[in-house]
């Protein structure tokens, strides 16, 4: 429940890094030794990233049933966001109005899941199946929107302002005889108008649908957190990389390269040259 200052992770990063090659000039890039032994990498942790994955892993235990009396507290904070329900939305929390006094450690949660969770819907599919609430491409006076009683009465994705056999969203009177929702023409249009023109330009657009996969809060392990962070880094490959494509590997047999000193010996200094 701690919060670990950047100068800390920096410091423990180096020394991590330090003892590894005896206080001398590194032989190999830090982005190659982080990453898997499977994407060409030699498992070396990264303590920053490696801390935002035990924050973030705690969100399984945050979102899961039942009412546990530690939960009070960032649930009393998050109430008018939808509580939980905001970690399962394209959020950013810049949109928010967050109290001041919301503890350091559920601020860590948010700012390190939102890093991970970010996404740029770009088909028609993807659009809709975005949650309209907490989305940081639906804002109102640059803040997004949460509406308690839409949620309730089962308006959660854009998809259920759309009628897709028209393509086109749904006029106020569709829209009140679909939910009959208490609300008025100017809110439901001021919704509508909310949605971003990137958003409605990718409506207009057929394209093939290629969903975006987002991690599952209730199947999250700190491990799996830890990969996706490392992949999310975008990190260069190995400087050996460019030689092997040169002599004509291709990517499978590249991968049985970097595999090879871990198969061949359990002798680790033999390993590692």
């Amino acid at each position: 429940m701690l919060n670990t200052p950047d100068t800390f992770a920096t410091e423990v990063n180096k020394l991590i890094f330090d003892n590894v090659w005896k206080y001398k000039n590194s032989k190999i890039k830090k982005s190659t030794l982080i990453k898997s032994k499977e994407n060409e990498g030699l498992n070396m942790v990264h303590f920053t990233l490696f801390d935002k994955a035990l924050k973030i892993s705690c969100l399984k235990r945050l979102c899961s049933e039942g009412n546990q009396r530690w939960k009070f507290i960032p649930l009393h904070f998050l109430s008018g966001v939808g509580g939980t329900l905001v970690f399962r939305c394209n959020y950013d929390s810049k949109y928010w109005n967050l109290s001041a006094n919301l503890p350091t450690f559920y601020k860590d949660i948010i700012s390190h899941w939102q890093e991970l969770n970010k996404v740029v819907p770009t088909t028609k599919k993807d659009v809709l199946e975005q949650s309209i609430w907490n989305n940081r491409f639906v804002t109102i006076n640059k803040a997004s929107v949460y509406f308690q009683n839409w949620h309730h009465a089962g308006i959660h994705k854009l998809s259920s302002l759309f009628d897709e056999n028209n393509n086109r969203f749904l006029s106020f009177n569709e829209f009140s005889r679909k939910f009959k929702v208490q609300c008025n023409i100017l809110q439901y249009h001021g919704l509508l108008s909310a949605i971003s023109s990137e958003r409605k330009k990718n409506l207009k657009q057929e394209q093939r649908a290629t969903t975006v996969i987002l991690p599952e809060i209730d199947k999250l392990t700190c491990q799996t957190i830890y990969k996706s962070l490392i992949y999310c880094q975008n990190l260069p490959p190995p400087a050996t990389e460019k030689r092997l494509i040169e002599c004509g590997f291709d990517i499978h047999e590249r991968q049985k390269i970097y595999s090879l000193p871990f198969v061949v010996t359990k002798e680790i200094k033999l390993s590692i040259f």
